[in-house]
């Protein structure tokens, strides 16, 4: 470890070490840490279970981990990285890699705010930090995939600064009914163009997406009306869909949920959304899809 450190500190970087995985914590916490390289085999707790320890930790979380280890099969990788590692490089290594490595890592964070530019809403990075927070917490929650149909239609059709307005508008209404509904540890966060994701408590999920929807749609004229409008909606909805008319923004919700007793990965959970998304999609249907395999076994 000094010899990765005098090499950090060569090329401009501050360097701390800590054999000691509780000093290393309390380091971290109290502030001033852009990164931190975590080495697998530690004296007391293992680098695993610290860097679980981090992303647990509400305060901390968000910092970008590098793990260093000398297990280099595939399994331990993805091991590792589900633990909530950012990057893993496997021993030996060069120090002119770990150097690019570390850059990389920095540079994202940097590039890859928290909040997202155009909603103000946490980002898709930061909505995948938090729902791997949450899955390492063992937390029992909902995740909610929601999407504006015909979002890139509708831009061609009016304005890039109309669908703008119209992913805003969106995004203002996922907060605002989370906060009417009272929903306890409720975040939602946009993963860019008409894409969000929503984390809530479980028995809120599908009364929050079924009352999302049903504001959206009461209201939808009324946004039309505010961009000039009004009358090409109002035409869409007699004739219905045609490459004519204007595209009606619909929403899709597609439920999972994460329970203690299952051992689902933040990437699990992604991947089953995507697969609800992608028969959702193709059979053009909107509405509300619930993940019924993992409401079978829920807590009554």
């Amino acid at each position: 470890m000094n010899i990765v450190r005098e090499h950090l500190a060569r090329a401009g970087y501050k360097v701390a070490t800590e054999t000691d995985s509780e000093r290393g914590l309390e380091r971290a916490t109290a502030g001033d840490v852009d990164l931190i390289v975590l080495d697998v085999m530690l004296p007391s707790v293992s680098g695993f279970e610290v860097c679980r320890r981090i992303r647990r930790n509400s305060e901390i979380y968000t910092l970008p981990i590098l793990i260093l280890s000398g297990m280099n099969d595939h399994e331990e990788i993805i091991h590792g990285l589900e633990q909530g590692a950012d990057d893993y490089m496997t021993k030996p290594f060069e120090m002119k890699t770990l150097i690019q490595h570390i850059e990389a890592l920095l540079r994202f964070n940097s590039e890859h705010p928290s909040r997202d530019n155009v909603t103000s809403m946490l980002s898709g990075d930061g909505v995948k930090r938090e729902v791997q927070r949450r899955v390492i917490d063992n937390q029992l929650f909902a995740l909610a995939y929601a999407e504006m149909l015909q979002i890139r239609e509708f831009g061609f059709r009016c304005s890039n600064d109309d669908r703008a307005r119209a992913i805003r508008h969106f995004g203002r209404t996922l907060d605002q009914v989370g906060k009417h509904l009272k929903a306890e540890a409720f975040i939602a966060g946009h993963m860019g163009g008409g894409h969000f994701v929503c984390m809530m408590p479980v028995e809120r999920a599908e009364t929050y997406c079924a009352h999302v929807r049903k504001v959206w749609l009461e209201h939808l004229e009324e946004f039309y009306t505010s961009i000039g409008q009004q009358k090409a909606y109002q035409l869409a909805l007699q004739k219905g869909p045609s490459p004519d008319a204007i595209p009606i923004l619909d929403v899709l919700f597609c439920v999972t949920y994460r329970q203690p007793e299952f051992d689902i990965s933040a990437k699990r959970m992604f991947e089953t959304l995507t697969h609800m998304r992608s028969r959702a999609i193709n059979g053009k249907i909107s509405g509300l899809f619930v993940d019924r395999r993992a409401t079978a076994s829920l807590p009554a």
